[in-house]
């Protein structure tokens, strides 16, 4: 993150994927709001005060750090390796060197998850969207772990709204890593 001021107060603006947690990322794939909706979503500033600016100074320098993120997404998720640990809430969680060791109910979670987006696709042709699985996918694989093992899975328990907001607190990077394993595990689907 780097410190800048926008109409003299000091925010915080993220310098890459990481740092932009997974519900930013969300909120940036579907928003409409421009370049100021951007910034906003990634400041946490009302679109209505990044549009009161009283100069261009500060709108500028959100621009180049908006192109900074743009020109190293690619290099940032092509270098990006499974976490070895993952924060999600005040619990530290750590990843599993092979993933695919994942307790039956996270892979049927994970399973129908993807196929339903995938069948969903070929029914209406509407695109197919890998980014609007990760938060699911990485809500039935960390269940457990968070939770304890002897914690049961259900669609009720991984959809809980206190539970998907650390999901999506989770930084983007960290996220997309863990459901790109989960993506080429099932590519006959």
């Amino acid at each position: 993150m780097i410190k800048i001021k926008l109409n003299n107060k000091p925010y915080n603006f993220p310098t890459n994927l990481n740092e932009i947690r997974l519900g930013q990322w969300l909120q940036l794939r579907t928003a409409n709001g421009g370049q100021i909706g951007d910034i906003a979503i990634l400041t946490g500033l009302d679109a209505s005060h990044i549009a009161g600016f009283k100069t261009d100074d500060d709108f500028k320098r959100c621009l180049a750090l908006l192109q900074v993120l743009r020109n190293n997404f690619e290099s940032d998720l092509k270098k990006a390796k499974i976490p070895d640990t993952i924060q999600l809430g005040d619990k530290t969680i750590t990843i599993p060197k092979k993933l695919e060791l994942e307790p039956i109910g996270a892979y049927v979670g994970v399973y129908n998850v993807i196929a339903s987006e995938y069948n969903t696709f070929e029914a209406n042709g509407n695109n197919f969207s890998d980014d609007k699985m990760i938060a699911d996918i990485l809500a039935y694989y960390l269940w457990k772990p968070y939770n304890n093992e002897s914690a049961v899975y259900s669609d009720e328990a991984v959809d809980d709204p206190e539970y998907r907001k650390l999901i999506l607190n989770i930084g983007y990077l960290d996220a997309a890593t863990i459901a790109m394993f989960f993506f080429r595990k099932f590519p006959n689907l």
